[in-house]
């Protein structure tokens, strides 16, 4: 893939929620041979994670108060951890979607895959109370089936606009959805 930048002609500069499901690549010797029905590299081209680190748009997109969603999977969850801080944002909590179904995996099958929340200031104007978010319902555990590879449930989508602000925008995106701003190969 070539050099990431800023995406092009999006809506906003100030987005108050950022969700990005990086196209992450895998080093492991299976993945670059077997090229297998589920490998991310035979369905969309990958992102090393040097380019990942170095790319500016996450922290140029947020607004002063942001939310800022990061997918991963169960090999890159220690690099999704320096990717929040170097584009500037404190991890908070982490959601796991079970998946309905195994997956590959170089160790263990895959079933499940994280998203992190991470902030920028103050973005807690729909979570109110002393001692979190009363009256939300969300888990942090995302019980949903598999679809389309790499394509994430509606209900994650659904979740974040219900406890974040517009505008919004969704970075690699698969599809698009009323109301966000988004941007990736596919859309």
């Amino acid at each position: 893939m070539e050099s990431l930048s800023l995406p092009p002609q999006v809506g906003h500069t100030n987005y108050r929620t950022i969700v990005i499901d990086p196209p992450w690549q895998y080093s492991q010797s299976l993945a670059k041979s077997a090229k297998t029905r589920g490998s991310a590299e035979k369905n969309y081209s990958t992102v090393t994670i040097e380019d990942l680190m170095a790319w500016k748009a996450p922290g140029a997109l947020a607004d002063n108060d942001c939310q800022l969603w990061l997918w991963t999977t169960n090999s890159h969850l220690h690099h999704a951890f320096h990717l929040l801080e170097t584009w500037g944002f404190t991890y908070k909590t982490m959601a796991t979607w079970c998946k309905s179904q195994f997956g590959l995996g170089y160790w263990l099958r895959g079933q499940t895959e994280h998203v992190l929340l991470g902030i920028k200031g103050h973005p807690r104007s729909r979570l109110t109370g002393p001692h979190g978010a009363i009256g939300s319902h969300h888990s942090t555990l995302i019980m949903a089936p598999r679809t389309r590879h790499s394509e994430k449930p509606e209900c994650f989508l659904d979740m974040v606009e219900s406890i974040s602000e517009p505008p919004r925008i969704e970075l690699f995106a698969r599809r698009g959805r009323l109301g966000w701003d988004v941007w990736g190969h596919e859309i």
